[in-house]
């Protein structure tokens, strides 16, 4: 997979569900029991991603990090992707509004100190930002107010009217267009029906503007696997008196909108679209390499040179590996890799490669770019 989509409660995956067009068609069991949603959907950035949509089923930082981990060590994706409802504080942010994470802050670490004879509660808050290259897609990245619309149309949202005697309210706190915004996200395992509580999280670190309950773990998982993440969080409530499930509906249709608006328009995983040549993974075309690097690759299989012999003739069938010449214990390897017939990505392909070249200056670069 391109990119892994996992949602926390059953709303958030039926309006992702819908937004991506997905059906029982598109559903797949893990070994473990969990359900998977696979699509492809197109790209403005690279040609389109394949994209595999999940449910953690329940609320919780220690479960978002296992339905996480395991989900990566299954679907191996480029990037993983949070989506779903969250509190907000009143003033700054509004209900429907969509939160891209700057940073989450997971607030409830803490050392147990003794001071003066009493014994005290020592705040050691975690901090994590998004990797760069995920951050500089969430910075550059531009919602068309018309595309975002369609998807929270598509993805069944509506904008509630206001109850008789709330208009004013409405008016101040309730989102009438889906509006996008980078913020702090704060995360723990405390449910927040306490506007004080959330103020008391800020005063951790000034930039907190929303509270929710998994993005610490899921963050865990995907720092611990090495993959870009980044979490969408639609505003449902304020955590006080405006507190009504009537917004969930809302705030979990506008997240899933700008999610695939974010995937279709502004996330930008480099050229290598994902290729399947009956089952096995096939590498990028020679011409699609920088010039230096392809000297490299030239002194260590000098067959390199002929890009018919070595990247159009490595994928379909055996024979083919076996005609290839020098590198072919290398495509054998290769080969091997694609476990049970499943596909492999090009990039990943391409990565084995240059980590059997001599080390030099060219190849870490290009394996720090192709990482991220």
């Amino acid at each position: 997979m391109d990119v892994m989509v996992l949602t926390v409660i059953p709303e958030e995956l039926e309006a992702a569900r819908r937004v991506l067009d997905v059906g029982t068609a598109d559903r797949d069991k893990g070994p473990d029991g969990t359900v998977y949603f696979h699509k492809t959907v197109p790209s403005a950035l690279a040609t389109e991603y394949a994209v595999a949509l999940l449910c953690i089923g329940s609320a919780g930082n220690p479960e978002a990090a296992a339905v996480a981990s395991t989900a990566i060590a299954r679907l191996k994706p480029r990037a993983a992707l949070l989506m779903g409802i969250a509190a907000g504080m009143r003033g700054k942010v509004r209900i429907g509004d969509v939160v891209l994470s700057e940073r989450v802050v997971a607030y409830e670490p803490a050392a147990v100190v003794s001071a003066g004879g009493t014994t005290v509660e020592e705040p050691r808050p975690e901090i994590e930002r998004p990797p760069h290259s995920m951050l500089q897609d969430a910075v550059t990245y531009r919602p068309a107010p018309d595309r975002v619309h369609s998807a929270f149309v598509r993805s069944g949202g509506a904008i509630p009217a206001a109850p008789p005697g709330q208009e004013a309210e409405f008016a101040a706190h309730v989102a009438t267009s889906i509006a996008v915004r980078r913020s702090t996200i704060a995360s723990g395992e405390k449910l927040l029906r306490d506007p004080s509580k959330l103020h008391a999280v800020r005063r951790l670190h000034g930039k907190v503007e929303v509270g929710e309950m998994e993005a610490a773990g899921f963050v865990a998982a995907c720092r611990i696997s090495a993959v870009p993440w980044m979490v969408f969080r639609g505003i449902s409530d304020f955590g006080d008196e405006l507190k009504d499930d009537r917004f969930h509906g809302l705030a979990a249709c506008a997240a899933s909108a700008v999610l695939f608006d974010f995937v279709t328009h502004g996330l930008d995983l480099g050229r290598f679209a994902p290729l399947r040549v009956n089952g096995v993974g096939a590498v990028p075309a020679l011409d699609d390499l920088p010039h230096d690097l392809i000297e490299v690759l030239a002194d260590e299989y000098p067959d390199v040179r002929d890009a018919r012999a070595l990247w159009g003739r490595a994928g379909g069938k055996t024979g083919d590996v076996e005609q290839v010449g020098r590198p072919r214990d290398l495509w054998q390897r290769m080969w091997l890799s694609a476990v049970n017939g499943a596909a492999v990505r090009p990039v990943d392909l391409l990565q084995a490669v240059l980590r059997d070249l001599p080390n030099n200056l060219i190849v870490q670069d290009y394996l720090r770019r192709m990482t991220g």
